[in-house]
């Protein structure tokens, strides 16, 4: 195995010369392997190699690994770090992942903290098709069935995993051909866990089909990786600029592209749906009865059509009873970049968004667009501001979005939309009151 070890990490790359290595050891067979092997090749790459160790608190012997794993770096002469997870008897549901996201995120402020190149984990082989058989019977998307990344971006370095081409019964062998002391998990024969029940169920019957399916697994996972990417460069192509899909040219697209691109646009953005949604979505994408269209995707994020165009974006909290009733001298913050001051004007940006209207009154009303609002274009007609916004083509969503600000009178303006002329038409009487909108550069 050893030979093995040194070939593949030569030809694929996987660690250079010179590195500076962080190494995660639980104590268990396949760290205490991987340290191994990597000693014996220390002085040959010239690595400077570190152990981590997270104690998760989760066992009668985790303290004892711990001090075990503490006990080799120090024989070895090797820096080790090592964290508990003090959080870990407060858990009820998701402890796996918890604890996943927990060792993680220490191993990535390690990495930055003293400079490391490379964070080195044990997954082996057994782990890389019980991962892709877990994501298969979960019925994850195409690039998820990858499974184990042998090299990925990780805080700033790499995540490698020098152990993918071996079996679980190699590390067995090589840790009984060099004596090596280690600690036993117990809880991985436990059926309770999905993935342990694919170990002890599945996996045996996989190998006996086919003793080279380590070899086949780690295959599908170099084709499925440069499918992703190749997909990937062929949506950027594609999808040239912004976060809003032209609905024109997807249309153009084949059947495949369309599904695969929608399935691009989605993950790139950190959002997983299902493949009824994405079916769902597609179809109305494509139905063009219905021009306008919004979908919630998540607590936070929404997937709106608006004609020709599709895009994600806040999901709006409904804000049709908030208001703010301003005295002449007061000013109002609607957003983070909006800003409306009656009788003042903070704001002189020669950049800035920023319109200017007049009242005879001293108090003025700002609120959100309602249904049935109308306004007056001239003194004898008005109009409907549904009327308007369908009239612009503005979408469901933004309407909702609109401010206007009205006085006991009518409305006089909505910001950079329209204005009325119960405002306008103000401009020679002196005695108006002036209302000062503004948006960006503020």
């Amino acid at each position: 195995m050893k030979k093995r070890f040194l070939e593949h990490v030569q030809r694929t790359k996987i660690l250079f010369s010179k590195e500076k290595i962080l190494v995660a050891v639980s104590g268990g067979v396949d760290s205490t392997v991987l340290l191994s092997l990597l000693l014996d090749f220390q002085k040959m790459f010239q690595w400077e190699i570190a152990v981590v160790h997270v104690n998760h608190k989760l066992r009668l012997k985790s303290d004892e690994e711990a001090l075990f794993v503490k006990k080799m770096a120090k024989d070895f002469q090797l820096v080790y770090f090592e964290k508990e997870w003090l959080e870990a008897f407060k858990q009820k549901t998701g402890i796996e992942e918890k604890a996943r996201s927990f060792r993680y995120t220490y191993f990535a402020s390690l990495m930055q903290k003293f400079d490391f190149n490379s964070l080195v984990t044990a997954h082996h082989g057994d782990d890389q098709i019980e991962t892709q058989m877990m994501k298969w019977f979960r019925g994850n998307f195409l690039g998820s069935l990858k499974g184990i990344m042998e090299v990925q971006a990780f805080a700033n370095g790499r995540l490698s995993r020098p152990l993918l081409p071996f079996t679980k019964m190699d590390l067995y062998q090589e840790a009984k051909k060099r004596q090596l002391a280690y600690y036993e998990d117990f809880s991985n024969q436990d059926e309770k866990y999905f993935r342990n029940r694919i170990r002890k169920q599945v996996l045996p019957v996989i190998k006996k089909e086919n003793p080279n399916a380590v070899v086949c697994a780690n295959r599908f996972s170099k084709q499925l990786s440069f499918f992703e990417e190749l997909l990937k460069e062929s949506f950027t192509e594609w999808f040239e600029k912004g976060e809003v899909l032209d609905l024109d040219a997807f249309l153009l697209l084949s059947k495949a592209k369309r599904y695969l691109y929608l399935m691009v646009y989605f993950t790139q953005r950190g959002i997983a749906l299902t493949d009824a949604n994405l079916e769902m979505i597609l179809e109305v994408l494509l139905d063009r009865a219905k021009p306008n269209w919004r979908y919630q995707i998540s607590a936070d994020f929404c997937f709106v059509k608006v004609y020709k165009k599709a895009y994600i974006t806040d999901c709006l909290k409904d804000t049709s009873n908030v208001q703010h009733a301003l005295n002449f001298g007061e000013s109002v913050w609607l957003s983070k970049n909006q800003w409306l001051g009656f009788g003042v004007n903070h704001h002189k940006s020669k950049k800035a968004v920023i319109e200017r209207y007049q009242t005879p009154l001293s108090k003025i009303t700002v609120r959100h667009f309602k249904a049935g609002d109308r306004i007056f274009l001239t003194s004898t007609f008005s109009k409907k501001i549904a009327r308007l916004f369908i009239d612009e083509k503005m979408p469901m969503l933004e309407r909702s979005k609109q401010w206007l600000v009205e006085d006991k009178r009518g409305i006089l303006f909505i910001p950079e939309f329209k204005y009325s002329y119960l405002s306008k038409e103000l401009e020679a009487d002196r005695m108006a009151n002036e209302i000062i909108y503004v948006r960006g550069c503020l």
